[in-house]
């Protein structure tokens, strides 16, 4: 993780250098069986953006997540994690909410989306959209 972490630093990839790069996903769906693992990830993670002097947020996708990182949503439908508040309980209250991986269909550049998987908004249908 830090040797990648140095490459992009050093390639000022980073925006707090004026580069693209966001934010920085540290781990994808741990399980809560080893919360210490998890809190380690974390530290590693912000451990290797302050030796390389940047400052992005961090993400961990959908699963125990670190109390210095931000849970993500994964799946087709993010409705519940969004009125769960997450996993972590802190989406939406002083944490945003992030869908990292749509799984509800997929489709080639251009091409119409399958049958049954037209487009929607984070798990409705653009005709169940409020306007």
């Amino acid at each position: 993780f830090g040797a990648v972490v140095d490459r992009m630093a050093a390639a000022e990839q980073f925006a707090t250098q004026g580069g693209p790069i966001v934010l920085v996903q540290v781990e994808n769906e741990l399980p809560s069986t080893d919360k210490a693992y998890v809190e380690w990830c974390g530290a590693m993670a912000h451990a290797a953006l302050d030796k390389a002097g940047v400052s992005v947020p961090l993400t961990m996708c959908n699963g125990e997540t670190a109390a210095s990182t931000i849970n993500t949503c994964n799946g087709n439908n993010c409705n519940e994690f969004l009125e769960s508040h997450g996993q972590s309980k802190r989406i939406l209250v002083d944490q945003p909410a992030l869908w990292t991986e749509n799984e509800g269909g997929f489709q080639t550049w251009g091409g119409a989306p399958p049958p049954g998987k037209e487009p929607y908004f984070w798990g409705r249908a653009i005709s169940e959209q409020a306007e």
